[in-house]
């Protein structure tokens, strides 16, 4: 799996530029579903040490964006992430840390 190869470089990367090209080469690939149909002790410790480390260049990559103006491609990764894990990893559900537009009660 080339993601995979991918998310030990990106996590390995020291310069922050390369680092982020790297995080959104990992994330162009499917990585829904790490190590389906395998759940032995030695596939679930793998899975969820993939799925912190995901998760980790997940929350810099949103960071990035947000540090950039980029608050929709930040918004997208957080939803993508929640889809992903059934539940808010990255961010309080309350308040994303994105700007909000008031929602009119109808």
């Amino acid at each position: 799996m080339d993601w995979m190869l991918l998310l030990e470089e990106a996590r390995n990367e020291n310069d922050e530029e390369t680092k982020i090209r790297l995080i959104k080469e990992v994330l162009s690939y499917t990585v829904e579903g790490l190590l389906p149909g395998l759940y032995d002790d030695w596939a679930l410790q793998e899975r969820s040490r993939l799925e912190y480390l995901l998760l980790e260049l997940a929350q810099l990559l949103t960071d990035s964006y947000r540090r950039n103006g980029e608050y929709l491609a930040a918004n997208q990764l957080v939803r993508r992430f929640e889809h992903m894990f059934g539940e808010a990893l990255l961010t309080n559900n309350e308040n994303n840390g994105l700007p909000q537009r008031g929602v009119d009660h109808h």
